[in-house]
């Protein structure tokens, strides 16, 4: 443009108003075009970051549901060993009531032999006294 202007200032009907207006123009577009070119590559820029931040996101949420299915596993195996307990508990109470049931067998056992027990030794108190008696009755005839 002020190569334009620079012109001698003779009438030339207007031609260096026009080369003027095109280098400005031209200027203009050129301009544009920088512009366009530097805004596409800060736009090419912008999405190589968000396809950046879109992997890191997707590596995030995989990392996120391998620790969640490994928790949930986790759960599940404490379950599963919980339930074994439980089953464990209940044998072990099952094996305490039937040596309980044992025990009060043996006792009622112990008891019946006792019983038994004390009615030999009055029968043989009672075979003694009749044996007794009968030396008596034999030494008195």
């Amino acid at each position: 443009v002020a190569e334009c202007v620079q012109l001698p200032a003779e009438d030339d009907g207007g031609l260096q108003m026009r080369a003027a207006t095109a280098a400005l123009l031209q200027g203009r577009v050129t301009a544009d075009k920088e512009d366009e070119k530097v805004r596409r590559e800060a736009a090419e820029a912008a999405a190589a970051e968000l396809r950046t931040a879109l992997a890191e996101e997707g590596a995030r949420r995989g990392a996120a549901e391998a620790a969640a299915a490994e928790l949930q596993a986790v759960v599940v195996e404490q379950g599963a060993r919980r339930e074994a307990a439980e089953a464990a508990v209940a044998e072990l109470r099952t094996a305490l009531a039937e040596q309980g049931a044992r025990h009060e067998a043996a006792e009622a056992s112990t008891a019946e032999l006792r019983a038994a027990l004390a009615e030999q030794g009055a029968r043989c108190e009672a075979a003694e006294a009749a044996a007794a008696e009968l030396r008596a009755v034999l030494a008195e005839e």
